[in-house]
């Protein structure tokens, strides 16, 4: 029988201050006091420094000497380069997938995994924010992984969290709804578009971030 691998501490204090970026709880800017969260978790300061360190490699917290640990705030140079790997990742997924199906149309089943993660989004509650930015992020992740290359694929991986911070400061702007239908569009349009259509769906992305500082004006995406 196999044995249930069980949550580790610094796990689960990662887990909870991952939440609470991500929800809006702990704003962009906003200091993380290890006593707090220790006396809040019932954990050691040891406990929660890992947890921080955990976090500052996923790119949600950034830790000064003598001014300690923060949650990232993005500013529109660091977001543009976050967005800029972004699309290099997933307009190389669909170049790929452009050169094995041609441009249009494509097998049905070659998004069939990015048409389910739309679903998944419609169907979750807008209220809440987490669970609509990690539904976001499936939809995008799929789109690699049909590409088939698991290097592609775990370099994207890596910036999930990273990316779910930056668009979190966008959620009031959009509800599930629109996300839903941006998306869907933006799928109908991967075939005939190719990496294009992933270019300008980013670059719409970031223009509504940041407004004319991204220099673009496109139709919205994410």
């Amino acid at each position: 029988m196999q044995e249930v691998r069980r949550e580790t501490a610094v796990e689960r204090v990662a887990a909870s201050i991952r939440s609470e970026i991500l929800g809006g709880v702990r704003a962009p800017g906003s200091a993380i006091r290890e006593e707090q969260v220790a006396d809040d978790l019932a954990v050691s300061r040891h406990t929660v420094r890992s947890a921080i360190g955990e976090l500052r490699v996923e790119g949600l917290v950034e830790t000064q000497r003598f001014r300690g640990a923060r949650v990232v705030r993005f500013d529109f140079a660091q977001a543009s380069d976050l967005q800029l790997v972004r699309t290099a990742l997933e307009a190389e997924a669909v170049r790929i997938l452009c050169e094995r199906h041609g441009q249009a149309p494509w097998p049905p089943a070659v998004l069939d995994a990015a048409a389910g993660a739309v679903d998944a989004l419609e169907a979750t509650s807008s209220s809440d924010v987490v669970a609509v930015q990690s539904a976001h992020s499936r939809i995008h992740h799929a789109i690699v992984d049909a590409a088939g290359s698991p290097r592609l694929s775990r370099l994207h991986a890596q910036l999930s969290t990273e990316v779910q911070l930056l668009l979190s400061a966008d959620r009031r702007q959009y509800s599930v709804a629109e996300l839903v239908g941006q998306h869907r569009a933006y799928l109908a349009s991967l075939p005939e578009q190719g990496p294009e259509a992933v270019r300008g769906h980013m670059q719409a992305s970031l223009s509504r971030l940041y407004g004319d500082e991204a220099g673009a004006d496109e139709p919205g995406g994410s």
